[in-house]
């Protein structure tokens, strides 16, 4: 009888010490494997706003997956994959005027060598860009990739960031437009605009429907607003060729919103005053 609880005990304790030294909850259930957040998609670019025509920083992220935190720092050396760009422009930009480019390497920074450290699923990495020199009308992308790490390296396009910008300032977004105009031709309109950042304190928008608001249009249609940051008087002139003139009005911070007026002179020689009112679409949100 003594052996057999003997034998039963012994059982019990092998059985127990099994369970406590194989429990899943205190073992890697995935391969660690570094990669870039915001890559891995087919097409997918990884886009940050900046200010334009001024030096700002933003960030992008590399993580570590697993079911556990890193016991160790992740060592991770970066490079840059240009054919990435030509190949997405290939794909995704075949029949469109405008494609992608490389941003000048003079036009930003970043740290090559990154250490994610051990505790922790990921690093921020800030990305300087000098964007006086770049213009807010381009496209650009800077293709990041992870070249070495002594962690595994995904072995999909997680490893290949398509890193891009959005140009924006305090001022830009989507606007919700009401128009009348006046002389050679009278009436009224009213619709949903971009504003685009030119520059810290300058939008861009384009006469006519919202259906031109192309770069195709800019050069004729578009009317620059900028803003006094003291006064909040605004000044409305040519973007480049589009023929107005006496353009003025009042930006009001609160409600987002643009008053302004000015004279145009359109295609076929017809001179019309305009105002315009820009209320911000998604100010109720800010």
């Amino acid at each position: 009888m003594k052996i057999k609880i003997l034998f039963y005990m012994l059982l019990v304790s092998i059985v127990v010490s099994s369970c406590s030294n194989d429990a899943p909850i205190d073992k890697e259930q995935y391969i660690e494997q570094v990669y870039l957040n915001g890559g891995g998609t087919e097409g997918n670019i990884y886009t940050q706003d900046i200010c334009p025509a001024s030096i700002d920083t933003t960030y992008f992220t590399i993580c570590i997956g697993g079911s556990k935190l890193p016991s160790k720092d992740a060592n991770i050396l970066l490079a840059e994959n240009d054919t990435s760009i030509s190949i997405y422009n290939y794909k995704y930009r075949f029949d469109d005027t405008y494609k992608y480019m490389k941003m000048p390497s003079s036009t930003y920074s970043y740290n090559n060598n990154v250490t994610l450290n051990e505790g922790n699923a990921y690093v921020r990495v800030p990305i300087i860009i000098n964007a006086t020199k770049l213009n807010p009308d381009s496209l650009y992308m800077i293709p990041i990739k992870i070249a070495k790490s002594n962690f595994k390296i995904s072995e999909n396009s997680d490893s290949v960031m398509l890193f891009s910008v959005d140009f924006v300032n305090n001022y830009s977004g989507t606007y919700n437009t009401v128009a009348t105009y006046s002389g050679g031709k009278n009436g009224t309109y009213s619709s949903s605009r971009t504003l685009s950042a030119i520059d810290p304190t300058t939008v861009r928008f384009i006469m006519y429907d919202a259906s031109d608001e192309t770069l195709n249009y800019a050069a004729n249609h578009g009317v620059n607003m900028k803003i006094d940051t003291l006064t909040n008087n605004v000044s409305v002139t040519p973007f480049n060729m589009c023929d107005i003139c006496n353009g003025s009005g009042k930006y009001y911070p609160a409600s987002k919103k643009y008053v302004v007026n000015f004279v145009y002179t359109d295609s076929t020689g017809k001179v019309m005053t305009y105002n315009i009112t820009f209320t911000k679409a998604d100010s109720s949100s800010d």
